[in-house]
Order: C-alpha cells, then sequence, then structure tokens
C-alpha cells in the first residue's frame, strides 16, 4: 500500500480505481480531520524509475493540472512522493458524483446533457487556453460534482511547450473517442481539433449512452439516428431550463 506522508492518510486499501499509469486511493487530511475526503492519484506498476515513461507522464501531468484554475477542470491539492518507493503522486478533490461513464443515468433529458455538455466545453476550452491537448477525452475522464462536469485525467495530454512524451507508433487517445489521426501514433504533433472530435462523439454518447466503434459504422440509418433513438426512448426534450453556454459552446466551437 503506497504511503502519502505525514498529510495524507490512507482510507482505503484498495484503490477506487485506475489508468494506465496510476492508481486512484481515498485518503483523509491529518492536518483537517473535518475537510472532505479526497483522491490520491499515484504512479503505479513495480520497480520504475524517474526515467521511466510512465513516471514522467505523471509528473508532467501534476505540473499541467497545477496551472488550471477552472471549476470544470481538476485542479491539484498538494502533491509529492511516496514514502519508500519514492513514486509520485498528487491529491485532487474526491467527486462523489463519480465519473460520468458511471453516473450518466441521473440525467434523463436532452437539456440536462446539452448543460453538462456546456461545462465539459468550458473545461477543456480552459485546457487548450493553456496550449495543452487533451487527447483523452471520454466518460470515464469526466467527473461529476453537484451535478456539474469536471474534465481529469490528462495523463496522456499533449503540450506545445515541452518535449512529447509519446513514443513513436504509440496510440495516445481514447479507444472509442478519439480523433482518427490519433489512432496509429504517426501524428507528432496533435492539435486542439483532436479533442473537438472527441467532444462530438462525447455528445452522441451522451444522447443515446452508445458509442461507434473505429470504423465509423455507417451513421445514416435510423437505429443510430438521434430522433429516431429519442423517439423509441419517449425522451420528453422539454423539461428543464438549458445553459446559454449549450447554444454558443462557448470557447470551443468560435
Amino acid at each position: 500500500m503506497p504511503d502519502f506522508g505525514s498529510r495524507w492518510k490512507l482510507v482505503e486499501k484498495d484503490p477506487l480505481g485506475g489508468g494506465g499509469q496510476g492508481n486512484a486511493f481515498l485518503v483523509s487530511d491529518l492536518q483537517d480531520p473535518a475537510a472532505p475526503r479526497c483522491v490520491a492519484k499515484v504512479l503505479k506498476g513495480a520497480k520504475l524509475t524517474d526515467q521511466s515513461p510512465r513516471w514522467k507522464r505523471l509528473e508532467e501531468e501534476i505540473e499541467i493540472s497545477k496551472s488550471f484554475n477552472h471549476p470544470n477542470v481538476i485542479r491539484v491539492i498538494d502533491s509529492g512522493h511516496t514514502k519508500g518507493s519514492d513514486y509520485p503522486f498528487f491529491v485532487m478533490p474526491f467527486y462523489s458524483g463519480g465519473s460520468l461513464q458511471n453516473g450518466r443515468a441521473q440525467f434523463t433529458s436532452p437539456v440536462a446533457w446539452l448543460n453538462l455538455f456546456a461545462d465539459i466545453c468550458d473545461g477543456v476550452a480552459h485546457i487548450h487556453s493553456k496550449d495543452v491537448v487533451h487527447r483523452d477525452i471520454k466518460p470515464a475522464n469526466v467527473f461529476l460534482d453537484a451535478g456539474s462536469a469536471v474534465v481529469g485525467d490528462l495523463g496522456l495530454c499533449f503540450r506545445f511547450d515541452a518535449e512529447s512524451l509519446t513514443e513513436t507508433m504509440e496510440v495516445a487517445t481514447a479507444r472509442w473517442f478519439g480523433a482518427p489521426e490519433l489512432r496509429n501514433g504517426h501524428l507528432e504533433h496533435p492539435l486542439p481539433c483532436a479533442d473537438i472530435y472527441s467532444l462530438g462523439k462525447l455528445l452522441y454518447w451522451l444522447f443515446t449512452g452508445r458509442v461507434y466503434d473505429r470504423d465509423e459504422q455507417e451513421y445514416d440509418i435510423d437505429d443510430r439516428k438521434l430522433s429516431h433513438i429519442s423517439f423509441q426512448r419517449g425522451v420528453n426534450a422539454t423539461t428543464g431550463t438549458i445553459d446559454d453556454r449549450s447554444m454558443q459552446c462557448r470557447g470551443i466551437c468560435g
């Protein structure tokens, strides 16, 4: 089990979840016992060194995330290295709503989906304003906080002011939501438009709960049209109040 030092106490020995390079653990703040619980993301793997690509990526994710200051982008509360292994870790808020992947069902109207999408767009626009391309936008990397969406997990991000940590031919994007130009590892310098493509797929997923595979199956059939799917499910398009951002796509679409 990781030892996060004198400030952060491990609440549960098993991780809440994990990705390609790190595990996430629930922790409490010993400096402020009344504070809400947080999540510590730590490097995973045996006998890694500070020259390992996974190590470097997590350190870069920590550095980049510290530069963000936006309600719809994950924030870093603290960071450091574990005792013993000296693995890098950082602490972020614990979002009790979990990920959008598991929490979509609680939002039941197109208005709610569009308002969530506006949150995500605002978060991605802030990430882009820091000259960073996320590259891994998908429901599992969006967290729910009191009904709002927070974009997180920048482990595969690309920054324009630093050397890429992605190896040649390494695919660095979401399996079901990644832009075509990122799928074979050939693109050396991805652009923000790759994230916009992923946002389009995410919006479709919000409305349908479905994804397309990499073969881009044919769209022009009833079973894949939003109007047909909404009619079949009896979706009420008039419930709720739409956020103005959903109409403007501020910061993303111009």
